[in-house]
């Protein structure tokens, strides 16, 4: 198997991100707005094309009440192993 781009993992992350966000029927606004960010960098990480840091995913943890392993768990099956396994199969 090969790995994933970056691109491909941020786009999986995003994925996760945006379906927390919709089961939770919030706004990519409100998002911001609890995690103290612009707009823009909730676009970003939804789409994969913006940068998203560890404290980042732990506020969206927060407000999402989700851990960061279930976080992780969902992204699996949209990027495949090598992200939530860093490689190891």
């Amino acid at each position: 198997m090969t790995e994933p781009s970056l691109t491909e993992q941020r786009q999986a992350v995003g994925h996760v991100l945006r379906e927390l966000r919709e089961e939770r029927k919030l706004s990519k606004l409100a998002v911001a707005r609890h995690v103290g960010e612009p707009l823009r960098a909730v676009e970003g990480w939804e789409d994969g094309t913006g940068p998203l840091t560890f404290e980042d995913l732990v506020r969206l943890g927060r407000l999402f009440d989700v851990r960061l392993t279930e976080i992780a768990a969902r992204i699996g099956p949209h990027a495949g192993p090598e992200v939530t396994n860093h490689g190891r199969t």
